[in-house]
């Protein structure tokens, strides 16, 4: 554990002398964290077929019968008796419904029967994922199809020390499909943001814009990334707010500015309205 233990000193930030670790950032080499995708899973319904999947189709009603196939470069699988299929693009439902119109075409001479079909998926297919800019391992990345950007954010070994949990861009065919923020999901448990990624995406992650310390009495007193804009209210929110025994109608804040130190006492009627810049430093203190 010495060169864990050691990894988080290099990454966290310096504030009064005092090591302090930037909230978020351990998500990603937390041992018992892992993100990796599971498998043992129903297919996800926005799960787009590509190819490399192995397809298992299974066909009852005439007669039963089960075909596996892999869908080939060309996008399409080969059934005896129908030829190829061309299935690459669409999700398992319409893939399903597109199967059950060409069996029904081999089944269609025998009157009064039905043919019910139900696809599921065997092995799945691997797709490159390229992660750039400020993690601590840059590179191309082989992922399950079902991985996720937090799933190659880890594999990366998270952000490094200036790269940016709250604006992460998911780059696809050279336009931005989604931009990801690490607090949305640790806060509110919004998994949203964590996109499904295609073959060839580019996941980059940006240095930060404002890192802002705060100590004193307050659940998790850390040092929190901070998006341009973002007042001193949403920091209180995301320290989970003020112990008991804090005083809560005035913090302390201060501002580095060029050279000098400006101190100033924000009231509680203008958390909402004071926006915090990099390297504030908030301390609340507690009721005397």
């Amino acid at each position: 554990g010495g060169s864990r233990a050691r990894q988080h000193r290099k990454d966290d930030h310096v504030i009064r002398g005092k090591q302090v670790a930037v909230f978020g950032r351990n998500i990603f080499t937390a041992r018992n964290l892992s993100f990796e995708p599971s498998l043992d899973i129903p297919t996800p319904e926005n799960y787009v077929l590509g190819s490399g999947d192995e397809l298992i189709i299974d066909v009852w009603g005439t007669s039963e019968n089960t075909v596996r196939e892999i869908i080939s470069p060309e996008g399409t699988i080969h059934v005896a008796g129908i030829g190829p299929i061309f299935l690459s693009g669409m999700n398992i439902q319409d893939a399903e419904r597109s199967l059950r119109r060409e069996f029904s075409k081999i089944y269609a001479a025998i009157p009064q029967k039905t043919v019910h079909i139900e696809l599921s998926l065997g092995r799945i297919r691997t797709i490159m994922i390229n992660v750039m800019g400020e993690v601590k391992v840059p590179g191309i990345y082989r992922l399950s199809a079902f991985a996720s950007v937090f799933h190659a954010l880890y594999r990366a070994g998270g952000v490094n020390r200036i790269g940016s949990l709250r604006t992460i861009q998911v780059v696809r065919s050279g336009m931005k499909v989604a931009d990801v923020d690490v607090y949305e999901y640790i806060m509110k448990g919004k998994l949203t943001d964590d996109i499904r990624l295609s073959e060839g995406d580019v996941i980059l992650v940006s240095p930060y814009e404002n890192l802002v310390g705060i100590s004193g009495k307050v659940k998790r007193p850390m040092i929190y990334e901070m998006k341009h804009g973002e007042s001193l209210a949403t920091l209180i929110g995301y320290t989970g707010g003020f112990t008991g025994d804090a005083y809560r109608n005035t913090v302390r804040l201060v501002r580095r500015s060029g050279r000098e130190k400006q101190i100033y006492n924000v009231d509680q009627q203008d958390y909402d309205n004071f926006i915090l810049t990099d390297n504030d430093e908030v301390s609340v203190e507690a009721v005397l």
